[in-house]
């Protein structure tokens, strides 16, 4: 295959040590050996989302969206509400897992690229005491914009609410912190920001409330309390995991701590600057002011005339990867996403492919 620059939010380009991991020696799961780098694995999460003795870490096979349904299913109670902030495809999601499960809920919905009003979600909590837990996602990833979820964890804390935060874009992409942040279950994923494969998702967890969870099972495979007693207690997983994956999740942690989770936050807001600049040079426009724009993430309004379709394929011939709009955008923006391995030069290429490709299409260049 033509090796691609990937400029979409997931999966990511790796490093060449997080690559060659998957050519580890076959592993059996009930090993001693596995049980230690599941072991190594949950640490160093904990470390990455920034929790303390209070938390831990739970690591499940399967996309970010399994350890939501994981999360959601386990921790609303059936006499209970959940309340869903929604300004995007990813918070309307969380809605879709809520709703499956037949779960009470209230929903705040704002447009898309909208920011949640505090004094909104503040008033309804206050009002409404059958609301139990908080969902939102941090970085919405259909538009690129970082939610304040920081505003929302510290209402919670104060009405003594359960929050649930979708990190699985901004994990190491964008600062977080489950303690700093009063958050009480937080979920990721091992092929974004966090720069590995797809395959391996992850839940924090304060574990007072998933002690709470316990009785609550809805499903079976994704009861969160199940990955957690075995991983905790029993020191292994309840079912077979995607062993090899594990190899390369811990060598992009090593890789992410060992460069320092700012430097790698500044590093990416530096791409993101430089792709930024580079767009807005060439006549582009971006969806979202400057304050809400994610590190990773970038949504731009298509050029006039110019189909995603074309200017997607036109990429693609010459080796970049963009990625559609999506939902209410999806005729009206495209992302450039700058997540994993991306090299200053990678970016300076795309930014010159672009140029020729909008050559090519007669845009702007009269």
């Amino acid at each position: 295959m033509k090796k691609m620059i990937l400029l979409n939010p997931g999966p990511v380009m790796v490093s060449d040590a997080v690559r060659k991991c998957l050519m580890q020696p076959d592993m059996c799961h009930r090993e001693p050996e596995f049980s230690e780098i599941l072991s190594r694995v949950r640490q160093k999460l904990l470390f990455v989302f920034g929790g303390t003795k209070e938390y831990c870490t739970m690591v499940l096979t399967g996309s970010g969206t399994a350890s939501l349904d994981a999360t959601l299913s386990s921790v609303v109670k059936r006499d209970k509400k959940i309340l869903v902030i929604v300004n995007g495809g990813f918070g309307e999601r969380l809605e879709q897992i809520a709703t499956t499960y037949n779960m009470q809920k209230e929903v705040l919905r704002y447009n898309w690229g909208e920011p949640p009003q505090i004094e909104q979600v503040a008033r309804l909590l206050e009002k409404d005491k059958g609301i139990d837990v908080v969902a939102m996602v941090h970085q919405e990833t259909s538009t690129g914009m970082i939610n304040p979820i920081r505003k929302v964890g510290e209402l919670c804390k104060k009405y003594q609410r359960t929050l649930v935060v979708d990190a699985i874009s901004s994990l190491g992409g964008d600062k977080l912190s489950v303690t700093e942040d009063n958050i009480d279950f937080c979920i990721s994923s091992a092929n974004k920001s966090i720069a590995s494969f797809p395959g391996l998702s992850f839940v924090c967890a304060k574990r007072d409330k998933l002690d709470s969870t316990k009785d609550n099972r809805r499903t079976f495979y994704l009861d969160l309390y199940t990955h957690f007693y075995n991983e905790e207690i029993l020191n292994g997983p309840p079912f077979t995991p995607a062993v090899q994956l594990f190899f390369a999740l811990e060598t992009a942690l090593d890789e992410l701590i060992a460069e320092g989770i700012d430097n790698r936050l500044n590093k990416y807001k530096s791409s993101a600057e430089t792709i930024r600049k580079g767009l807005a040079k060439l006549g582009l426009e971006l969806f979202l002011p400057p304050q809400h724009r994610s590190n990773t993430v970038t949504s731009v309004l298509l050029p006039q005339g110019i189909s995603f379709e074309a200017l997607h394929n036109e990429l693609k011939a010459k080796g970049f990867i963009i990625y559609a709009g999506k939902g209410p955008l999806s005729e009206k923006t495209f992302q450039v996403a700058n997540m994993g391995v991306l090299t200053k030069e990678d970016i300076y290429k795309f930014l010159e492919a672009f140029e020729a490709s909008l050559m090519t299409f007669g845009f702007g260049f009269q």
